[in-house]
């Protein structure tokens, strides 16, 4: 009896050996893959938020379990839910932590929505020396995963010291705020999330940054040729004016005028004289001699020939005014026009810069029913304008579709591809580059260790 229930002791003791070495896998095997994560960072000096996220395919039954992984060592702000609408209304989750290869992973389970997300406080990842700015971030990709994303929180005035390519590129936030962002594509468990690249800040308005083409770069030539205007028309009416004064002749009576008042004065000489030889006084005051301006006669035939005319020196000022009013009005309304969409039947067109374009991008767009499609082109040139060189883009409404004028020795056509994906009215598949091991920052897929 004693024997026996010695080896039942032994047969339970195995038994619970082998379940503790059975548990992990078919407790990892309940684990539902996700079908693309995102992980983004900001670079706020102090202490910058990490968020990485998961979304499960269309069609996943719920409830689904799932683990997110991030750098040992951070402290998780928040782990729940995401469902699309309010942040207020998405649900928190408390998910149990485990350490694996390095990596925190946390697993929680899916109730109600098919992306999760971790929100977790981490040290900025960028160093600085001198006026550059050097981001290295990158996260170990804790499983096998069809898409990947990373995206890069950076001021809006900075300016990449190299241009990224493939499927890096810039994207609009806010107005203080950009993202410098890469896609990945089948990413395999062990390669790295992340990105790497410098910037330096721009002034406000500094021409020739390299990440924007700027809305308003069309306009500097238009009002540089208002000012120039204006100047001349300046200079112009002063001297003008002041040739007039010093040519300007002295008023002198008519040819008419003169010779009937030479006949006055003649006239009244004589009758001078006659009366002077019958006077008995010798001393007697003689006649006055009537000036022309005493003879109404004379004043009445010479109204025509003495009438008021305009200063010679008024017309020629109010000429000079009228054609540099002409010359600023004509400036001022290139001008105005240099920043805004010119809507031309099917077709809305930008102007970014005046510089003759090297390339045409041609690419495919959808437009979902009932977009608005101004509205739609506005977004995508503001996509645009973070990427440099680029020249003009006009929107074909009619047969859905872009083409963007830039210079190919400062862009490339992915850098573009990549500023217009998160608008989302690129044809699906159509951003996406080949797949192949990366090197690098600036390629399409992960850094393999």
């Amino acid at each position: 009896m004693i024997r026996f229930t010695r080896s039942f002791a032994l047969l339970c003791l195995a038994a619970l050996a082998a379940l503790s070495i059975g548990v992990p896998r078919a407790f990892a095997a309940d684990v539902t893959p996700w079908k693309s994560v995102a992980v983004s960072v900001s670079t706020d000096p102090g202490e910058a938020v990490l968020i990485v996220s998961g979304t499960l395919p269309e069609g996943t039954p719920l409830p689904a379990t799932v683990e997110l992984a991030i750098p040992s060592g951070g402290v998780v702000q928040w782990a729940g839910e995401i469902l699309g609408g309010d942040a207020a209304q998405d649900p928190e989750v408390q998910p149990v932590k485990s350490v694996r290869d390095g990596q925190d992973v946390y697993r929680f389970t899916l109730t109600k929505a098919l992306t999760g997300q971790l929100e977790v406080s981490v040290s900025p990842p960028v160093t600085t020396a001198g006026d550059v700015n050097t981001v290295d971030f990158a996260i170990p990709a804790w499983a096998d995963f069809p898409e990947a994303g990373v995206a890069v929180k950076i001021p809006a005035s900075a300016a990449l010291s190299v241009v990224p390519t493939g499927t890096a590129g810039l994207a609009p936030d806010t107005a203080t705020t950009q993202y410098y962002q890469q896609e990945f594509t089948n990413v395999k468990k062990g390669d790295l999330i992340g990105a790497k690249f410098s910037y330096t800040l721009q002034a406000a308005g500094a021409a020739g940054a390299p990440t924007a083409a700027g809305t308003g770069s069309g306009l500097v030539i238009p009002i540089l040729l208002v000012m120039v205007a204006a100047a001349i028309g300046v200079a112009l009416v002063v001297g003008v004016r002041r040739k007039l004064a010093l040519n300007a002749p002295e008023e002198s009576p008519s040819p008419a005028r003169q010779k009937r008042t030479q006949a006055a004065a003649q006239a009244a000489t004589q009758s001078r004289a006659e009366t002077s030889a019958f006077s008995d006084d010798d001393d007697a005051d003689p006649l006055p001699v009537r000036t022309d301006t005493d003879t109404p006669s004379a004043d009445a035939d010479d109204s025509a020939d003495d009438a008021p005319r305009a200063p010679r020196s008024n017309v020629a000022l109010i000429g000079t005014l009228v054609v540099v009013g002409a010359i600023v009005l004509a400036g001022i309304f290139a001008a105005s026009q240099g920043g805004k969409a010119q809507t031309t039947n099917s077709a809305i067109t930008k102007t970014f810069s005046n510089q003759e374009a090297c390339t045409t991008a041609q690419i495919t767009l959808a437009f979902p029913q009932g977009t608005d499609t101004a509205n739609a082109a506005e977004q995508m040139f503001t996509a645009l304008a973070t990427v440099p060189s680029i020249t003009k883009a006009t929107v074909r409404t009619d047969s859905p579709s872009i083409s963007v004028g830039y210079c190919d020795s400062t862009t490339t056509e992915d850098a573009i591809r990549a500023a217009l994906a998160p608008t989302g009215f690129l044809v699906a598949g159509s951003a996406t580059a080949p797949s192949g091991t990366a090197t690098g920052s600036a390629e399409a897929t992960a850094v393999t260790n």
